[in-house]
């Protein structure tokens, strides 16, 4: 595998031999993750190794073919408009498909990439024209993202309050996205203000019997993806996300989607919380409220529009801190049964 031309890293201000992208004792343990993926990535190999997050379920290996990283680094370039030379900046670990994408792209589209420790704050102290980050990191650093003129965040949902605050912000190049370790990173974006995700090029969607989204990427996945998610189709290429079908709740007969609630109800709430279903005699499943804190937030849910009484839970839980994957998202099931053990 060859480096675009143009390509170029930099660790610490200093540009990295892509042709020798040496590992030393006194490097720190993140920039040792970026050099690791860079020899793998130009080594002779067709595929690298790529752990997922565990935000579903055990984190886990898997193989994934480089030209399939190739093909996804160019959609984004296409979609974003990025070309060779243009100034990126990577602030996410390299362990994860996230960061070795945006390593991925810059060395399939000849970017220049400055790599920074992976943290909540970033040193922002230069333009870039281009960026990934998660969401903790973009409500840290709010201050710096007119810097930016591509800013995509993933790895889990941005809460209201921050979403609230992203969009006075009046930046008009900051995108939502979404996908998985198996479509190689994203596979659709948004932009802040809208409710569509649109599909880069070279991917379409249309939707299962059960209402999921199905993803067909040729150059990404071998086969029709039929995911978990619940959409509104509007066209092969675009559609509106509504939440998990496989953390629907059936209460009393009742489907709720728990992302629907948990976004009319996210901006009464400041800690993070989500909402469930637990078994319940009379209804099937009780819809509960469980809250990231020492001691719940009041709520009079009959004051809160946009909720029926299907969707006002019945009990609020609290516990001190949930449980969470290695890129801090939450684990509902997990966290579930730490709650049921304190209850006991």
């Amino acid at each position: 595998m060859k480096a675009h031309p143009s390509a170029k890293i930099f660790i610490d201000n200093q540009e990295v031999d892509l042709i020798n992208p040496i590992v030393v004792k006194e490097q720190s343990e993140w920039s040792k993750s970026i050099l690791k993926f860079i020899s793998e990535f130009l080594d002779a190999h067709k595929e690298v190794s790529v752990k997922t997050s565990g935000s579903t379920g055990t984190p886990k290996w898997m193989k994934i073919s480089k030209s399939k990283m190739q093909a996804s680094a160019q959609m984004t370039g296409a979609f974003l408009d990025l070309q060779p030379a243009n100034t990126a900046l990577l602030c996410l670990s390299a362990d994860y498909i996230a960061g070795k994408m945006m390593i991925a792209r810059a060395l399939t589209l000849g970017l220049h990439l400055t790599c920074a420790e992976p943290k909540s704050e970033i040193e922002l102290n230069q333009r870039f024209d281009f960026c990934a980050m998660i969401p903790m990191q973009a409500m840290a650093n709010m201050g710096s993202l007119h810097l930016i003129k591509n800013l995509i965040i993933g790895g889990g949902a941005i809460p209201n309050n921050g979403l609230k605050q992203l969009l006075e912000l009046n930046h008009s190049g900051i995108y939502q996205t979404f996908g998985m370790t198996e479509t190689l990173s994203h596979v659709a974006l948004k932009k802040l203000n809208e409710s569509s995700y649109l599909a880069p090029p070279g991917v379409t969607f249309s939707i299962s019997e059960r209402g999921t989204l199905e993803i067909t990427a040729s150059k990404l996945i071998d086969e029709k993806l039929i995911t978990n998610d619940l959409i509104i189709l509007e066209s092969e290429s675009s559609f509106k996300w509504l939440g998990r079908a496989d953390n629907i709740i059936n209460s009393g007969g009742v489907k709720l989607i728990p992302e629907k609630i948990e976004a009319i109800l996210s901006s009464h709430i400041q800690n993070p919380f989500f909402v469930a279903g637990v078994p319940d005699e009379k209804l099937g499943e009780k819809l509960i409220l469980v809250e990231e804190s020492s001691k719940p937030t009041v709520l009079v849910f009959d004051n809160i529009n946009g909720l029926n009484s299907f969707e006002k839970p019945k009990q609020i839980y609290v516990l001190k801190e949930f449980a969470r994957t290695e890129t801090n998202k939450i684990q509902r099931t997990k966290t579930l049964e730490l709650l049921i053990k304190t209850l006991r």
